[in-house]
């Protein structure tokens, strides 16, 4: 019994960093062709932030090679195009400044809608990544406010097409979670903090899976049911 949770300890302490979040330093931000109004498409880069979960059309855009076009997720925090941030890694907004006391988890449909939208997966129907007669920019705002809906902020963008086509969004994003889509996959929120220590506005990441973790935890069990076998 005793090598039965012996193995389980060490498969636990084993596999843990692959499971674990990434712990990102310093992080530019900047305002794109392709945002509306005071909501995204920004765009991000850091060098601790893989892209390879991105699509070619949601990274690497407006000549900033090795970033990733991202949304933000509170209404009443800010930025300034192309300024620093320290980055913290989570599954909620941060708490520090007044639309952070409520420390809003990251919705399930708010993560189906962003890796639909950073994996290129909408069709061009629902999203136009191409920027043809400038759409991808309403669509970006539309985006936004499914996003800001969501994760219970209030909705900036008052233009009534883009309403209508945030509350298609919505509605695309609420089916997926009906018909089996839960948790938020591998997307998580960057926390960003400005220099001085106060809260800047957070923004979305899709994360590489981590395959190593499934393997480890695959070896992991077999030795389990190897041991259960010498036991018995």
């Amino acid at each position: 019994m005793n090598k039965y949770v012996g193995v389980l300890a060490v498969v636990a302490l084993v596999a843990s960093p692959a499971m674990a979040d990434i712990n990102a330093g310093q992080i530019t931000l900047g305002q794109g062709s392709y945002s509306y109004n005071v909501g995204g498409e920004f765009w991000a880069k850091d060098s601790a932030l893989s892209t390879a979960a991105y699509a070619a059309s949601t990274s690497g855009q407006d000549g900033h090679a090795g970033s990733f076009q991202t949304f933000c997720v509170e209404t009443s925090e800010y930025f300034t195009p192309n300024g620093t941030y320290n980055v913290d890694i989570s599954t909620s907004g941060a708490t520090g400044s007044m639309s952070r006391l409520t420390n809003q988890p990251l919705a399930a449909q708010t993560a189906w809608l962003y890796t639909q939208f950073a994996t290129g997966a909408f069709a061009p129907t629902d999203y136009d990544y191409t920027n043809s007669l400038h759409r991808r920019s309403s669509d970006a705002g539309a985006l936004q406010d499914a996003i800001w809906s969501f994760q219970h902020q209030s909705v900036e963008n008052t233009d009534p097409a883009v309403l209508a086509e945030a509350a298609h969004f919505e509605s695309l994003a609420n089916a997926a979670v009906a018909n089996g889509w839960s948790g938020i996959g591998d997307v998580r929120i960057l926390n960003l903090w400005n220099t001085d220590g106060s809260a800047a506005q957070d923004q979305l990441y899709l994360m590489v899976p981590a395959p190593g973790a499934a393997l480890l935890i695959g070896i992991g069990l077999s030795l389990v049911g190897w041991l259960k076998r010498r036991i018995a």
